[in-house]
């Protein structure tokens, strides 16, 4: 059923796929927790159209019922796993590579959105800023991973430039902590600091130039 209601969710069914959530919850029910969260996250990431208003929906329920925040800190962290295990091949089209693909993609904005709805924990914006920063620097030492570095960076810089849009003063109180664990590898690899880097493009270094800018 919530399945179903979030694959019809839309602006104009958006108070009662949220109603339907508060009755659930008021019913003292919390098995169905994991699988909303679980479900939100994958559709937010992937429907760039909806991607905001999967992040008002949540950020809501989790303002009234707080114990929907431990279980998002849960998910979060596994769903930092979408940065390991990369394939880096325009031969691979499966349809689990592409999918994390986008979600990977849509990740930076999603979490922005959850900060502009008070809806997260800066240390989640911490722990997601550094495993991309660390996978980028070790990508770009390893031949054949264009492709990934790019779109890393490139969803850095959707993060912090959607960050400073949508939420400048969340923005302003992370931006000092995000910069100490970005800007140094960044500069290393902008100023070609860090050795011999194959797999960093000239597309990813302005990438990295412009997370500079904005951090």
């Amino acid at each position: 059923v919530i399945g179903n209601k979030l694959n019809s969710f839309t602006s104009l069914t958006y108070n009662d796929t949220r109603d339907f959530i508060y009755q659930i919850m008021d019913s003292g029910e919390t098995e169905f927790i994991k699988d909303f969260i679980e479900k939100v996250f994958s559709k937010a990431t992937a429907e760039e159209l909806f991607c905001a208003l999967f992040a008002k929906l949540i950020a809501e329920i989790a303002h009234k019922y707080p114990i929907m925040y431990s279980e998002m800190n849960r998910y979060h962290h596994e769903f930092l796993n979408v940065f390991e295990d990369i394939e880096d091949t325009s031969k691979d089209t499966s349809d689990t590579l592409i999918r994390r693909r986008l979600y990977r993609l849509g990740y930076g904005q999603f979490i922005s959105e959850l900060a502009s709805n008070n809806a997260l924990e800066k240390e989640q914006l911490y722990a997601m800023v550094s495993k991309v920063m660390d996978k980028v620097w070790l990508y770009t030492s390893e031949a054949g991973k264009n492709k990934t570095v790019e779109e890393f960076v490139d969803c850095l810089v959707r993060l912090i430039k959607s960050l400073s849009q949508k939420s400048p003063v969340f923005f302003q109180s992370v931006k000092a902590e995000m910069g100490t664990r970005i800007l140094q590898k960044a500069t290393d690899l902008i100023e070609k600091k860090a050795g011999d880097r194959p797999s960093l493009s000239a597309k990813a270094k302005f990438g990295l130039m412009d997370l500079k800018d904005l951090l």
